[in-house]
């Protein structure tokens, strides 16, 4: 499926539930799924343990949904601006192609 395509659905879905919300209030939102992110990553990788009773908790998955929550919350953003997502990507693949290629290949050396 293309980023259009996705962008059209995330538009149909928060036009059917009543609108898009304020620019600040999907900041937080974007914030927020980051922050849920973080805190998955966190666990995954052993910097905060487990707790006992999140250990029944799959968080490759819950990875994997709080990446499409921000996502979902990035593409609303995107709409509400009429951004295209998939042009601006483009866009920035080519820019860090630019500026940034030879850097992140002596890096990973």
């Amino acid at each position: 499926m293309e980023l259009r395509e996705l962008q059209k659905i995330v538009d149909e879905f928060i036009n059917e539930i009543g609108g898009y919300w304020e620019d600040p209030i999907i900041l937080a939102r974007m914030i927020e799924e980051l922050g849920e992110i973080a805190h998955v990553l966190q666990r995954l990788k052993g910097f905060r343990p487990i707790a006992k009773e999140d250990s029944h908790i799959n968080f490759e998955a819950e990875l994997e949904l709080e990446i499409g929550d921000l996502l979902f919350v990035l593409i609303s953003l995107a709409n509400k601006r009429n951004i295209d997502l998939e042009a601006v990507l483009i866009k920035v693949i080519e820019k860090y192609r630019q500026r940034d290629l030879p850097k992140w290949k002596r890096i990973l050396k």
